[in-house]
């Protein structure tokens, strides 16, 4: 009888089951009988007295620490006394028979730390001496994380001594639990964690804390450590997690009812579909260079064993990846207004920030993203980095984020409506399986070139249809490989001989791609597909975003300034009798695209910010005109002129970018730019004594009472009586005009005054303008001669 529990509990339960047993963090105790440690071959009596103490701190210096990739000194931070391990030698250096049993102590401590924290009995581990610790009172070390300081490091052991002292103690976090280890006065105590808990110690209230540190290197045997072999590690892990083939079975049927089982999205809706996979997050953070089916710790080991295994009985393929976790919850309130962090008890009011530290994550959860940002890929043996959103719907795991401490927190108080939430972000790594028929999809869906090398080895072994339906398949999420791999993509595009998947392959690509050394290519899609093709694929590379300054558009304005020419020339001169076919359809294209951005330039305000935009719009307009055909090049003009407005800067600035402004195509150009200059010219120069400025307001009272001032050719002051937001609406409207008109407000009577003023510069904007036009007039007429 099925059972009515959902699939995704009873696959973490059966999990949970596996390595239940491992913990992340032990420790032991041994005798201190016979283990000599000498100090500048100087013997320490066990406890340590305090003549050792000061010896010890005599030849110590302040401790330093991590962060990021430097190393600091904080004593806020971290304050104990650290010795070089050059200083400290382990057992007696003469030699002499039984003095020395550091080596079998420590190794038989090892195991029975290597078995609590679950590390493969086949595996050697190897304690490397990393430095002596002396805190006094008040010493201490915040919460901080243990650097991989090896390749093969996976845990650290820390070795106190016998010493009489409060406090210190050390404290992990195991899963949000904290496991508390304490020093003994008579024993020698052994801690060993996982070099990723978080971790600190204690301030010492009396006396000293003596202790050695070691990072735990573990060296597994050669038959474990390739990549191909996973039959042999996922068996010896089962084994060990003493599950057997019944669990296999158990698992495997697990999987396959997983992937058939159809399961509705927690975020956005939809119908309810099986997911295409599952991303099994792991309980230990790893770097990129240190994660192997070999490096995993604890019980991510044994579980990625038996997932590993049954997923591939299930017809699975499965890799190993790292994702980045993003939550947004909702920050502690109490009833005073004030925040709190509930592990802490601490609280503040609204003059003081938070410690992110303090803060648990046990408020509803607002948001959540999972991304996948790199994986391994088991048939390269190679790791690669991809970019894949997952959803709740296939994510799995044992132990849930929240229990996890965050590798970065920010604080967001009250900001009007909205606000007073904590964001934390987390680091986990994962295993990723799916159903070998949905490999392509999945694998594709990551973002990484993989999908389009697969394409074109399919092309090359002659699979064009199964070629053509994969790559329709990419549809829904296909966001391209980069643009270096645009050469390969219109590879692909014309392989797969079919319009829509060729389509589907170039979208996230864009024209901004596009040279001299993509014309033959372009030419071949066309003569394929036809040129109502390529133009559909030319506007949806244009219209993404929002319309007129997409960054589609921006694309092509910037293809059009730089690799147009080029492109076009070698369209025309032979690549095929279809490439002019192809250049009209590229420059027809750019020329669509001219009226809106000159039209949207123009209505900038203020005047002199229209004036710039127009001007920089001048050699995308001359790329366009010179490329096109004489035909093609007046139909452009006559589209701008059907603009009005004032576009002389735009006009003057084609004919200045053009490489040669008498060419044929730009005449024009040229007799338009010469009307509206003589047009300009012949308006009457401004008299010394007209101070008429013109102005079109909001419509408002307020905005017609400036207007008529404005417009008055001699009254140059005006003292205004306004409320403040009223005058506040005046300042907005002069500025935003950018008039010459100066606008303060006398904070006398009520309500104030405002006081308004036109400036010289009004006189001095004119004559500059009848100069330009003067100066530019003369030149464009020169180049009809």
């Amino acid at each position: 009888m099925m059972s009515s529990q959902p699939i995704a509990d009873r696959l973490k339960t059966h999990l949970s089951r596996v390595g239940a047993d491992i913990v992340h963090a032990a420790s032991t105790r041994v005798q201190p009988d016979g283990l000599n440690i000498l100090i500048d071959r100087a013997p320490l009596s066990f406890p340590i007295g305090e003549d050792d103490i000061a010896a010890l701190i005599s030849i110590a210096e302040p401790a330093h620490f991590g962060s990021g990739e430097d190393t600091v000194f904080d004593p806020t931070v971290r304050d104990t006394w650290v010795i070089d391990p050059a200083h400290v030698h382990l057992g007696d250096p003469t030699g002499a028979a039984g003095t020395d049993n550091w080596t079998g102590a420590l190794n038989e401590s090892l195991g029975c730390l290597s078995a609590a924290l679950g590390i493969p009995a086949d595996a050697t581990v190897r304690a490397e001496l990393h430095s002596m610790l002396v805190y006094g009172e008040g010493q201490f070390f915040l919460p901080h994380q243990d650097s991989e300081k090896d390749d093969s490091m996976l845990a650290t052991l820390v070795v106190g001594l016998p010493t009489t002292h409060t406090g210190g103690e050390l404290v992990v976090d195991d899963h949000g639990a904290d496991r508390i280890f304490t020093g003994d006065p008579n024993d020698i105590t052994l801690a060993a964690f996982y070099a990723d808990r978080r971790h600190e110690v204690k301030p010492v209230t009396s006396g000293h804390r003596v202790t050695l540190t070691f990072n735990l290197l573990v060296d597994h045997p050669a038959a474990e450590d390739t990549t191909d072999d996973d039959h042999t590690m996922t068996t010896t892990a089962a084994a060990d997690a003493g599950t057997g083939d019944p669990v296999d079975s158990e698992l495997r049927a697990l999987i396959t009812e997983y992937f058939t089982t159809p399961v509705k999205p927690r975020w956005g809706g939809g119908n309810a579909t099986p997911p295409q996979r599952m991303v099994f997050l792991l309980d230990h953070e790893y770097s990129r260079h240190g994660l192997s089916r070999t490096t995993l710790k604890g019980g991510d080991r044994l579980r990625a064993a038996c997932l590993l295994s049954a997923a591939r009985s299930a017809g699975c393929e499965a890799m190993l990846g790292l994702s980045e976790i993003h939550e947004t919850r909702e920050a502690a309130i109490d009833d005073r207004g004030g925040y709190y962090g509930n592990r802490c008890g601490r609280y503040w009011d609204d003059e003081n920030e938070p410690d992110i530290e303090t803060f648990d994550t046990d408020g509803e959860l607002l948001d959540g993203v999972i991304t996948l940002n790199w994986w391994m890929v088991p048939d390269k043996g190679i790791g690669e980095s991809i970019e894949s959103r997952v959803g709740e719907e296939e994510t799995l795991a044992v132990t849930s984020t929240r229990q996890l401490t965050a590798h970065a927190a920010e604080y967001e108080g009250y900001m009007g409506n909205y606000g007073n939430t904590v964001d934390h972000w987390y680091r986990r790594a994962a295993i990723i399986l799916w159903p070998m028929e949905s490999s392509f999809v999945v694998r594709a869906e990551a973002g990484s070139g993989w999908a389009l090398r697969t394409l074109a080895d399919r092309l090359t072994q002659g699979q064009i249809a199964e070629a053509a339906a994969d790559a329709r398949s990419l549809e829904p999420f296909w966001s391209g490989a980069g643009p270096e791999s645009l050469d390969l993509a219109l590879e692909v595009a014309l392989g797969v001989e079919d319009r829509t998947a060729a389509t589907v392959v170039l979208s996230p690509y864009g024209i901004a791609g596009l040279g001299a050394e993509q014309a033959e290519a372009l030419v071949a899609l066309t003569e394929r597909y036809g040129t109502s093709w390529l133009r559909d694929l030319l506007g949806s590379w244009a219209s993404s975003g929002p319309r007129f300054t997409s960054p589609g558009v921006r694309a092509l304005i910037e293809w059009v300034n730089t690799s147009m020419e080029s492109t076009i020339a070698v369209l025309r001169t032979g690549v095929s009798p279809s490439g002019a076919t192809v250049a009209e359809v590229l420059t027809s294209h750019a020329a669509a695209f001219i009226p809106q951005q000159v039209a949207s330039a123009a209505r900038q305000i203020p005047p002199a910010q229209a004036w710039r935009s127009l001007a920089d719009l001048g050699a995308f307009v001359a790329e366009v005109v010179s490329a096109a055909t004489r035909d093609h090049a007046a139909a452009i003009v006559d589209g701008l002129d059907g603009l009005g407005g004032e576009l002389i800067p735009l006009y003057v600035s084609v004919l200045q970018s053009a490489a040669d402004p008498t060419d044929e195509n730009f005449g024009p150009i040229v007799a338009e730019c010469r009307r509206r200059l003589e047009a300009e010219l012949a308006k009457p120069e401004r008299a010394a004594d007209d101070w008429s400025i013109p102005f079109t307001g909001c419509g408002c009272a307020d905005c017609d009472h400036l207007a008529g001032f404005l417009a008055s050719s001699e009254q140059r002051s005006l003292t205004w009586p306004l409320a403040k937001p009223r005058r506040q609406h005046i300042h907005s409207a002069i500025d935003t005009q950018g008039l010459p008109v100066t606008h303060t407000t006398e904070r006398t009577g009520s309500p104030h005054k405002l006081k308004l003023h036109k400036t010289d510069i009004l006189m001095k904007e004119d004559a500059a303008l009848r100069k330009y036009c003067t100066e530019q007039l003369a030149w464009v007429r020169g180049l009809n001669r």
